[in-house]
């Protein structure tokens, strides 16, 4: 019984060495697909970001104003409902920094306009934003607000982390309820295109 059992021991003394040498020889993983995650009222919710869908650092002329757009969305969406975008302003070109929505750029001469503009859809399709400057209305309680960090701009790839206070839904009249949606431990990792600035 012993001589019947000894190559299925030999096989698994085999399987446990190769295993055990793959474990120590293996370099841990590099992280090389796009994503873009969040936690909206403390639920974990992940896009899959695929290389035609960029991150594009561009200047307005007409505006003055560096601008980029991080925009995700779920598989099988429409584009109405079940997506994630951050719009990015700035007088100066895009670095490695935190970037908040209450700092506000100028542009078109006499325009002040959200550093950061953050809108949600759900996969219902309510639609949550985050786009008022305190500043421009000082009597209202406006606790829109957001930051967005670019912690590395690569070659052709860039990451950052982000949280925000979103309020919503809209409503078919455009009015905006008075829902907030709390974004925090946000980040992504995405394809990046840097047009040449030509003012």
């Amino acid at each position: 019984m012993n001589r019947c059992l000894l190559p299925y021991r030999f096989a698994l003394l085999l399987c446990a060495l190769v295993a055990f040498s793959c474990r120590e020889s293996e370099a841990p993983i590099e992280e090389t697909e796009y994503f873009l995650k969040f936690k909206a009222n403390g639920e974990l919710v992940e896009y899959k970001v695929y290389e035609y869908q960029p991150v594009v650092f561009s200047y307005d002329p007409n505006g003055k104003t560096h601008n980029a757009q991080i925009q995700a969305l779920a598989e099988g969406s429409d584009g109405t409902r079940d997506f994630f975008s951050i719009f990015l302003y700035s007088e100066m070109s895009f670095e490695e920094k935190t970037y908040q929505m209450q700092e506000g750029v100028w542009a078109y001469e006499n325009s002040f306009l959200p550093g950061l503009i953050f809108t949600r859809s759900d996969p219902a399709g309510n639609l949550y934003n985050a786009s008022l400057l305190k500043s421009d209305y000082p009597t209202l309680d406006i606790r829109d607000d957001g930051s967005l960090n670019l912690t590395q701009i690569g070659s052709g790839w860039v990451k950052g982390a982000f949280e925000a206070s979103l309020f919503g839904p809209f409503a078919e009249n455009t009015s905006r309820g008075n829902t907030e949606i709390r974004i925090t431990e946000g980040s992504f990792k995405m394809k990046l295109i840097q047009n040449p600035i030509q003012e």
